[in-house]
């Protein structure tokens, strides 16, 4: 699969500037974007490396084998020893061999240090998660955020059409006069504007589509063979904001001027969408399941163990050694000989009895990182329902704004109309369809800008709940 993308990229590169080689759904930007995003990749390897380390922690309980061995010949004799007749004399040629076999019997540092490897993976694992879900939030905010800009360059291609159309309504008009009239200046100056705005609407475009290259982990110079395929932001097709958009329209439902004129000062005090059940569900659910938090609760029982590490400093540690030697003593101090290997087996004991109050202030400190990580957790806790009711009150204000620009966008496009008739006739001044025409492309606009916040938001829910993928 990865050679297959890679494949089509650089068939892109070959394609004409006008083509977009690769045209993405959401679901395509989603799929590249955890394969080749390498913050996320590293992320990954994160995962990889605390198993590691608790295959690590693991093996340290099983037995260990070693081999030693020394050969030396010195320039001035040295004084070695012979074991078997108790003798003393000179010899330039040293050595020794020896085989041990290890195995730890107690050990409490091996015990905790066990348990807390295994914590730090489960750990790893969680903002693995977090990573994955912030990533795709990023995508989907920056996908749709180029639709958004996408259709702002739809709506101002049409207002540089129109505009020209008007002004060469207006030159027919006034033709056969020794200087251009003050309407047909006026209406090319606003059609030179037009373009202004387009072009820039253009660049806009282009920063989107460059921001999602970079959340997708691709080269930047694939952004101009890269298409979306969403043509507007589908806010009808998500359950839950299509449930709460009838909510917001009562029983005018059925009537596009519903919206027009009214106000409601009360909206934006309280949550009128959501009932205080629905709002309590939700809250559970992101304490449970937002990764912040699930990350912040896992760090404190790293934490916990590794204040129970602390504490098993008092116990001994025991182990068991069997030695397969020969000549095995100090460097320097026994001669190669042809006796036979020796065997030796036997427990050794390590206890600490005092080290000038050294673990007691580990101790501490580890007592100290715990607090502080329980006290990071809290907030993290008191945190999320802050981040859920500002969402909530983000949905219910993009819904009411969608709400009254779509009956704004009927009414201006039905005005446009009009307009048009009127200036093909000569009825209508030129300024006054110039305002027609703004109020129709600003209205566009504000339903765009309220659906991108819509879906943005809904993202950012599913984001808290800790839900990859929609209701």
């Amino acid at each position: 699969m990865h050679k297959m993308f890679s494949a089509v990229f650089v068939l892109s590169a070959l394609l004409s500037c006008h083509l977009n080689a690769l045209t993405l759904s959401l679901e395509d930007a989603e799929r590249i974007a955890l394969r080749e995003n390498p913050l996320y990749l590293a992320e990954q390897e994160g995962v990889y490396q605390s198993k590691q380390r608790a295959l690590q922690a693991i093996s340290a309980w099983f037995p260990k084998l070693e081999y030693t061995a020394f050969f030396a010949h010195t320039v001035d004799p040295s004084l070695v020893e012979n074991v078997d007749t108790n003798t003393t004399f000179y010899k330039r040629n040293l050595s020794s061999n020896k085989f041990q076999i290890t195995q730890p019997l107690l050990s409490s540092d091996l015990y905790f240090n066990l348990q807390t490897k295994h914590l730090e993976c489960t750990l790893a694992k969680e903002q693995e998660k977090q990573q994955r879900q912030a990533l795709l939030l990023l995508v989907r905010k920056n996908y749709y955020t180029g639709v958004f800009r996408q259709l702002q360059v739809e709506i101002e291609k049409e207002n540089v059409i129109y505009l020209k159309e008007a002004l060469a309504i207006e030159k027919k008009r006034y033709e056969g006069l020794d200087a251009p009239s003050l309407d047909v200046t006026r209406s090319a100056v606003s059609s030179s504007n037009a373009v202004s705005v387009y072009y820039r609407a253009l660049k806009n475009l282009k920063q989107a589509k460059n921001a999602l290259v970079e959340s997708l982990g691709i080269p930047p110079n694939q952004e101009p063979t890269i298409g979306l395929q969403e043509r507007f932001i589908p806010i009808h097709t998500i359950d839950l904001l299509r449930k709460k958009l009838d909510k917001a329209r009562g029983n005018f439902q059925k009537e596009p001027l519903a919206f027009i004129g009214a106000f409601d000062q009360n909206l934006g005090k309280t949550l009128t969408l959501f009932s205080e059940k629905e709002i309590a569900t939700y809250l559970q659910e992101a304490v449970r399941q937002f990764p912040e938090v699930r990350v912040k609760k896992l760090a404190v029982s790293v934490e916990e163990k590794k204040l129970h590490k602390s504490y098993g400093q008092y116990l001994p540690v025991v182990s068991s050694f069997f030695d397969y030697q020969k000549n095995a003593g100090e460097p320097a101090s026994r001669i190669f000989s042809k006796d036979p290997f020796n065997f030796a087996a036997g427990i050794e004991i390590s206890w600490n009895l005092f080290d000038s109050f050294s673990r007691e202030r580990k101790i501490k400190e580890k007592a100290s990182k715990k607090i502080a990580a329980k006290l990071r957790y809290k907030y993290s806790v008191q945190k999320v329902e802050t981040m859920l009711l500002d969402i909530l009150y983000q949905i219910e204000d993009a819904i009411y704004q969608h709400l009254h620009t779509t009956s704004a966008v009927f009414l201006a496009d039905k005005a446009m109309q009009q307009a048009r008739e009127k200036l093909l006739i000569g009825k209508i001044r030129p300024l006054d369809y110039r305002d027609t025409l703004n109020e129709l492309s600003q209205a566009k606009n504000l339903q765009n800008m309220a659906d991108l916040q819509l879906i943005s938001s809904y993202y950012e829910l599913l984001y808290l709940l800790g839900r990859g993928k929609d209701y």
